[in-house]
């Protein structure tokens, strides 16, 4: 009987393939994936540290900042950590939610519209030392959009803005070095097939190439 040779599929494991961070929007890498924005700019309300974010230059409009993030290759495994902050000071107020993409165009969100509530509201997706799993929804693409909308009513838009993303805390030193934005993809490589060319080398070893067995 003719010997049979199988192929031998060798183990992968899941590698970073992009890494971005930045600690506040003036950070010289916090435009390096900003892919669009609508109706937003950059605020510095002064004081001892600094408070930074986007917010937006207009009213009653869905102000929007986009980033996109295109590896090279396909997206298995990601996490994120993105923040919104809102305020109602009652005459003014402001309205904030985050989305996610796997192709620009069709959304699904990953923190909601929330009701008009304190005065100040902090809404994220996972923490900065503990970014949230992206879900798999959003895997499977070579590429992710990340999408931040911010709504104001009212709201002066000059000194400072009542929906904010990206805000630097205003907590301490400890807290203001922490980032603002993060996000890291992973891909695990599709697994590597030793066909024909490594069997037959193995088999050259064994001195069976070829060979039906002897009995």
């Amino acid at each position: 009987m003719p010997l049979l040779i199988l192929g031998v599929v060798a183990s992968v494991e899941a590698t970073t393939v992009l890494q971005h961070s930045f600690k506040n929007s003036f950070e010289a890498n916090a435009e390096d994936y900003l892919y669009s924005t609508s109706s937003v700019r950059k605020y510095s309300e002064p004081a001892s540290l600094p408070v930074t974010y986007w917010g937006t230059t207009a009213n009653d409009v869905d102000a929007e900042i986009i980033y996109r993030f295109n590896p090279g290759t396909t997206i298995t495994a990601g996490t994120l950590f993105a923040r919104v902050n809102p305020f109602d000071f009652g005459s003014s107020w402001g309205e904030a939610s985050i989305w996610g993409s796997k192709d620009g165009t069709n959304w699904e969100v990953l923190v909601p519209w929330t009701a008009r509530g304190p005065t100040s509201q902090t809404l994220s997706f996972g923490s900065p030392l503990s970014p949230g799993i992206l879900p798999n929804s959003l895997l499977g693409g070579t590429e992710i959009y990340i999408k931040g909308v911010l709504k104001t009513f009212n709201s002066p838009n000059t000194s400072h803005s009542m929906s904010q993303w990206a805000r630097t805390p205003t907590f301490g030193l400890e807290d203001y070095e922490e980032d603002v934005f993060s996000i890291t993809l992973e891909s695990i490589p599709e697994p590597t097939t030793c066909g024909l060319a490594l069997a037959a080398v193995l088999c050259l070893a064994a001195g069976r190439v070829g060979a039906a067995p002897t009995f």
